[in-house]
């Protein structure tokens, strides 16, 4: 505890003082008894130093690396009272050397004082010996090794010196298989986050708990970690994520109280929900070559109702959902820049709740929640289009954002293209027990709302319009701001790199590709096979074969071409064909 080695050193000084108006007062110990004095406290030390090292030696072991042996030292206070019986036990043997009253008594003092500090020592191992004492001990030193990583200018979790033991013991108990350990350190990384005084500090703690989050669940699906940890470990590092994200957006304006910065506590989030996405995913994928595989199952459960989470707390008035004065994000989001923010990682790896996503969008940007229903062919992004035009306030404080990250338009025209990248393999089917769960729907309505909700938006005039859109996202170097660009900046500054990165539009011509056909094949038919007509060759064989694996269920949907090959035609059919092909798995995705 912070507070222990403040005690200890104001004892010293007490006892010190103590002396001082002893000898000032004359009221000294006879010499006479130094002898006396300096075995009792040569007694003293023996017993409570083999005590000590009776329980030292059922506490820990050779193979302990969390916590270290200096860490644990440090936090029971040993150095001190070694220091104060060492001192204690010289002055009084000094005083029977010399006979001297003043060293018999500063021996006589610092005896007393070594047994009180002793007995404190030995009463925290005890305390450490049991679970919640453990708890207690081992969450102060995660808080303080976080505390002393935050003064770092770099955030990588993953090669931080004052992490490493702590990360060290992760990966042990990994090796282990050890369930028990494994959540209990994600509960010590969770429950310091009153602690954090800084911003610095807090960002550390969510770059902790994202790295665990998807080193967690990594092990379980890919390295044959027991799927117990799933149930165990993740949902206290999910709840931990919410709660210090709320700590981070207060501290990063510390004097005032009536100011938050979201962005940050968004993009966190973000990673979060980025790798929820990505484990519900590879559950999945799973599941199909196993339907009972258990470490699947425990990370569907698991990160599915943490995610739900977040899009409930994040949301400012959620359906049916009512927080208590002690939740974090009791407002939900305020911040334009953090919903787009949030919303862009939310539609990763096709993951779930997009659509709420949407509306909680709308109600932030506009200040009114939506009402239709996206289902119905009713579009979200009209309607803020609608209200952002009839509002001169809201436009003024819009402008600035949308024009950062292009324009309503390409926000949609991105987030429809970073849905369509992650959509999972159309022949999928649900995990068992899960027919009704819309995140694993087979429905060919849920597929066609989840392209409908953004292709409802009337955006792009002609195939001329789309095709300078799409060469726009797939630049390099595009001319205009791009809402994919200003998230990429964002994550990079705001959040630690792992083994997830983001990746431009650049990097996903076949998504970019259908987002933008699907777009006119929704308002303009005819508009829509131009633009197939004009597509260049490897947008039109990189778009077909996405599209049967994410919109048809007809064949294997498996990619034939996935580089560059000399005879295209011999392997997917003649252009003609593919064309054809591309617009009849749209239209009957659209049709349904």
């Amino acid at each position: 505890m912070i507070w222990r080695p403040i005690i200890r050193l104001s004892s010293v000084v007490i006892a010190t003082g103590v002396c001082a108006v002893l000898w000032v007062h004359g009221v000294l110990v006879n010499p006479v008894k130094a002898g006396v004095v300096w075995q009792v406290g040569l007694g003293l030390f023996a017993a409570l130093l083999t005590a000590l090292t009776i329980v030292f030696a059922v506490t820990t072991s050779t193979q302990t690396r969390w916590p270290s042996f200096n860490d644990l030292v440090r936090a029971i206070g040993l150095n001190s009272w070694l220091l104060a019986a060492i001192v204690g036990i010289l002055l009084a043997a000094i005083g029977d050397i010399l006979a001297n009253a003043l060293f018999t008594t500063l021996g006589a003092v610092y005896s007393l004082l070594q047994l009180g500090l002793g007995m404190d020592t030995l009463l925290s191992l005890l305390r450490f010996r049991t679970a919640s004492g453990r708890e207690s001990v081992l969450t102060r030193l995660t808080t303080g090794r976080l505390h002393r990583a935050a003064t770092g200018e770099k955030l990588v979790v993953a090669t931080q010196g004052h992490l490493s033991e702590l990360l060290d013991e992760v990966e042990s108990a990994i090796d282990r298989r050890d369930v028990a350990e494994l959540a209990n350190r994600a509960i010590e990384v969770v429950k310091g986050w009153p602690q954090d005084r800084s911003a610095s500090q807090a960002r550390w703690r969510l770059a902790l708990i994202t790295h665990l989050l998807e080193r967690l669940g990594r092990s379980v699906l890919f390295e044959s970690l027991n799927g117990d940890v799933a149930r165990a470990a993740i949902p206290p590092l999910l709840e931990g994520a919410l709660r210090t994200s709320w700590q981070l957006s207060a501290l990063t304006f510390p004097k005032r109280i009536d100011k938050r910065d979201e962005v940050v506590a968004a993009v966190a989030l973000g990673q979060i929900c980025r790798v929820i996405g990505w484990l519900q995913q590879c559950a999945h994928a799973r599941l199909q070559r196993n339907p009972h595989d258990p470490g699947a199952r425990q990370i569907v459960n698991a990160v599915g109702e943490g995610r739900l989470r977040i899009v409930q707390y994040v949301d400012p008035d959620p359906p049916g959902f009512y927080r208590t004065p002690q939740d974090p994000w009791p407002y939900g989001f305020s911040d334009s820049a953090a919903a787009l923010l949030w919303l862009t990682a939310m539609c990763e790896f096709g993951a779930s709740h997009v659509g709420s996503g949407l509306y909680i969008l709308c109600e932030i940007l506009t200040g009114e929640k939506f009402y239709g229903n996206y289902w119905n062919g009713d579009c979200v992004f009209s309607e803020i289009e609608k209200r952002v035009g009839r509002d001169l306030r809201v436009r003024a404080e819009l402008e600035p954002i949308l024009r950062g990250c292009g324009d309503l338009a390409f926000i949609s025209l991105e987030l429809a293209a970073i849905v369509i990248a992650g959509l999972r393999d159309r022949r999928y089917v649900p995990p068992e027990g899960r027919d009704n769960d819309a995140n694993y729907s087979v429905d060919p309505r849920y597929l066609r709302s989840q392209v409908t909700m953004f292709a409802t938006y009337d955006c792009l005039d002609d195939a001329d319009a789309a095709f300078d859109w799409m060469t726009e996202a797939l630049t390099n170097a595009p001319t205009r701001p791009s809402l994919t660009g200003y998230a990429l900046g964002a994550f990079s500054r705001h959040s630690s790199p792992n083994q997830l990165p983001m990746v431009p539009l650049a990097a996903r011509p076949a998504s970019v590709t259908l987002a933008a056909v699907l777009r006119l094949a929704m308002n303009r038919r005819r508009a829509a096979h131009t633009l197939i007509s004009r597509l260049p060759d490897p947008l039109l064989t990189g778009a077909l074969q996405h599209a049967r694996y994410v919109f048809t269920d007809k064949g294997d949907g498996e990619p034939r071409v996935l580089r560059w090959h000399s005879d295209v035609d011999s392997v997917l059919g003649s252009r003609r064909r593919r064309q054809s092909e591309l617009i009849g798995i749209l239209d009957e995705l659209l049709d349904v």
